[in-house]
């Protein structure tokens, strides 16, 4: 007689459920700091944190934007940013306009923001 295993499939819900379970197992072991540093971890990991230099004036109309707004400032900016990609992307905002030779090794050309007399 031939000794077969039987293999059963496990439905997907229920194989998310017994992960989250080993998973609860294997933080009880940790000590609570190491547990509130992983958990921290795991938030910053969804997060996409990119620090940019900014002029004050454009610092600061963003910050009145979000107070306006009653909102984040990371969210209006990053609204404004999405709509000036799709600007550029549409031949609204040529960018080349604003580029003018570096005298960095790293850079060829910078991105001069023009003043308000320019505009």
């Amino acid at each position: 007689m031939v000794n077969r295993e039987r293999r059963t499939k496990i439905d997907p819900a229920v194989a998310g459920m017994l992960n989250n379970l080993h998973q609860k197992q294997a933080r009880r072991g940790t000590p609570q700091a190491e547990d509130r540093r992983q958990a921290e971890q795991r938030r910053q990991a969804l997060r996409n944190r990119i620090m940019y230099d900014l002029p004050p004036e454009i610092s600061a109309q963003v910050k009145t934007l979000a107070v306006e707004l009653d909102c984040p400032e990371s969210q209006v900016a990053a609204l404004l940013i999405w709509r000036a990609l799709a600007m550029v992307e549409a031949g609204e905002i040529r960018l080349d306009e604003y580029r003018f030779k570096s005298r960095s090794l790293k850079k060829k050309f910078n991105l001069q923001i023009p003043s308000e007399r320019e505009k």
